[in-house]
């Protein structure tokens, strides 16, 4: 039994929970998927099928591992969902998708190495171009998750490419097939609100070296995403970007900037440069701060080190942020 993602406790096998998708994430999709019938291909232990049967009249789940088609079915039942068929089968295989005559949408989510040096859509399987040649005659569209890491020009497709953020990190990446296509790229927030941005008409951004004295952190699915200059024309603004490192940048104004997909908003305390940075940043601290948050590419022994030196001798009460790269230190405060 699992609660973490889930609001009721789910059977599951030795992996289930950790490839399961999250319920608000799978709620999202379902709603998105809403349709008369639905084939999912890969239903694990349930949890997304638990998703669809709520937003569709029939759905048809099917995996390869009879051990977690028993788990989605008990999963269902203690759900009360009543409206899903299962099958053990490869619903990959020819012979499975000659039994399919029609349906409105399949879904599908491949596995996938639990590590691999690079991701690409040929580590999937069943591989989307697979996918596409058994179900695309019989459906109006087709949804495959990939691998979020994934950007967009790596998938060669003609599809829509959503990348999803849940609380601020980046969660999951859908390509959408068909009908399900609304455009080529968009992002997904899932915070306290629901938050979506489709790629379309784009403003003015900039590469800036100075910093302003407000930041914002970006969500990572619209970075992800490419949707900045997207960003910069829903909000009518010319962003200014500080490309912080290869996995961080930050957007930084004069004044406050609103959107589901600014993370988080802060008030620039100092920016501080050379080989004394740390020091310096330290007596800044010291009789305000009582956590400071390293935000760094850094080594376990180096994030250890350089969190010492800032937090020595601190024994105020605020929490701050510390961007830190070679001999730079820029010290954020959250605005609630």
């Amino acid at each position: 039994m699992a609660r973490k993602k889930f609001s009721l406790p789910m059977e599951h096998d030795a992996d289930g929970m950790r490839f399961a998708t999250p319920e608000r994430v799978a709620a999202y999709r379902a709603r998105r998927l809403s349709c008369a019938t639905l084939l999912e291909i890969g239903c694990g232990i349930g949890g997304q099928t638990i998703a669809f049967a709520r937003t569709c009249e029939r759905v048809m789940a099917v995996d390869i591992d009879p051990v977690k088609v028993e788990c989605a079915k008990r999963n269902c039942r203690r759900a009360g969902v009543e409206n899903v068929e299962f099958f053990v089968a490869d619903g990959a295989s020819e012979e499975f998708a000659s039994t399919i005559e029609e349906v409105d949408y399949v879904f599908c989510d491949p596995t996938r190495a639990p590590a691999e040096p690079t991701r690409t859509l040929e580590s999937l399987n069943p591989s989307p171009t697979r996918l596409l040649s058994l179900y695309k005659g019989v459906c109006r569209g087709l949804a495959i998750e990939a691998p979020p890491q994934l950007a967009p020009d790596r998938v060669p497709l003609r599809c829509e490419r959503e990348y999803l953020s849940l609380d601020g990190t980046l969660n999951r990446l859908t390509l959408y097939f068909g009908e399900l296509m609304e455009c080529e790229r968009s992002c997904v927030s899932l915070s306290d609100h629901e938050s979506r941005l489709c790629s379309g008409g784009e403003g003015k951004v900039e590469i800036v070296d100075a910093v302003s004295p407000l930041c914002f952190e970006p969500d990572p699915a619209l970075i992800k995403a490419g949707l900045l200059r997207r960003l910069a024309h829903v909000l009518k603004e010319t962003l200014r970007i500080l490309v912080w490192d290869e996995k961080r940048c930050l957007l930084t104004s004069e004044h406050m900037l609103h959107s589901p997909f600014l993370v988080h908003s802060f008030l620039v305390v100092a920016h501080l440069k050379g080989g004394d940075a740390i020091k310096r940043a330290n007596e800044l601290l010291k009789e305000r701060a009582k956590r400071v948050l390293i935000r760094g590419s850094l080594s376990p022994r180096e994030y250890w080190g350089v969190r010492g030196a800032l937090e020595r001798g601190i024994h105020g009460n605020e929490v701050f942020h510390a961007f830190l790269r070679d001999d730079e230190v820029l010290l954020l405060k959250l605005i609630a």
